[in-house]
């Protein structure tokens, strides 16, 4: 499962760390064509950006969010979720 390479995955800078290492929050809504695992993205993120998965982000009921931090591996990940991750800035760009 991939975000950074689709075209129709959402990127958004929620904020920026500013200090010596230039770490970076970015959020990511998931495509209609990704689906899979918690654990599988973030595995893939790892080995392909060195991103780490902070948060899942899915709508409840009401058509708010519901943010799952340090979510579990086997949470189903669906398009329209969101991911926020946290990265270096050069790495986040990948």
């Amino acid at each position: 499962m991939s975000i950074a390479k689709t075209p129709s995955a959402r990127r958004e800078n929620v904020t920026r760390v500013t200090d010596v290492e230039g770490y970076d929050l970015r959020q990511y809504t998931i495509s209609e064509e990704k689906k899979g695992t918690a654990g599988e993205l973030s595995e893939q993120l790892s080995k392909e950006t060195g991103a780490f998965l902070v948060a899942i982000a899915k709508k409840d009921e009401e058509g708010g969010w519901k943010i799952l931090s340090s979510p579990n591996h086997d949470l189903e990940v669906s398009a329209g979720d969101i991911v926020i991750l946290l990265g270096t800035m050069i790495n986040s760009r990948r």
